[in-house]
């Protein structure tokens, strides 16, 4: 798998998890915690579509870290997330 499958399915699975915890806030009637949700995952698409270090690293660094904060038990992102660091990182590296 190259690093570019590797980020697009990472991301997928990302925007997969957020939208099934949006499912779930909503049949729970809790549209503050769908809204918080939907803010972190709003823009995955367009990181699938053209995933730019910058704007990975706004995402990693600035967005994920804004959503953890206000989330309630974001540890299912845990590996994923871990998987999207690394994949930063090698990204740095080579640009390097």
């Amino acid at each position: 798998m190259t690093e570019q499958s590797e980020l697009t399915e990472v991301l997928l699975r990302i925007l997969r998890y957020g939208i099934i915890r949006i499912r779930m806030y909503g049949w729970a009637g809790s549209a503050e915690l769908c809204a918080i949700e939907a803010d972190h995952i709003h823009n995955l698409p367009s990181l699938i579509s053209n995933p730019t270090l910058p704007l990975l690293s706004h995402y990693f660094d600035v967005s994920r870290v804004a959503f953890i904060k206000k989330a309630q038990g974001t540890s299912g992102f845990d590996a994923d997330w871990n998987r999207l660091g690394i994949l930063l990182s090698e990204m740095q590296q080579n640009s390097n």
